[in-house]
């Protein structure tokens, strides 16, 4: 976990150039806060995925559909949220083990025999990078 740390920080302290006309210090805060919100929604997509999967119970048809549209739609923002960090001239930091050692969204395992919880659980998990979105 420490080289994660190690090799999250150097990479994202070394920018390239752009053509954005922003100065280096705005640029390098905002790809901090657009890599800090990749590792979030990556984290978002996996647990979204993992509920996708293991549903089950009587409304195991529509909760499955249901997770695999939202996983759908995170997917689409973790693409966009790296192309602007790279935009401003950083490296998008994307990979799994990137946005899981970064991610500040609670992880908590699927309940075992309560498929109900998983709505709410993936509800709370939805609300979560509201509250961590944060203006420069």
């Amino acid at each position: 976990m420490e080289q994660a740390t190690k090799e999250r920080q150097t990479t994202t302290a070394r920018t390239f150039k752009t053509r954005i006309n922003l100065p280096a210090d705005r640029r390098e805060k905002l790809i901090a806060l657009l890599n800090q919100q990749l590792a979030d929604t990556f984290d978002l997509f996996g647990q979204t995925k993992q509920a996708h999967w293991n549903v089950k119970g009587p409304q195991f048809y529509q909760l499955h559909l249901l997770f695999d549209d939202l996983a759908d739609k995170v997917e689409k923002y973790i693409d966009e949220i790296a192309e602007r960090a790279t935009t401003l001239g950083g490296s998008a930091q994307g990979t799994v083990r990137m946005a899981a050692a970064a991610s500040r969204l609670t992880s908590r395992p699927p309940p075992a025999k309560a498929p109900p919880a998983i709505p709410s659980l993936l509800q709370m998990r939805l609300q979560e990078p509201e509250v961590h979105v944060e203006s420069p």
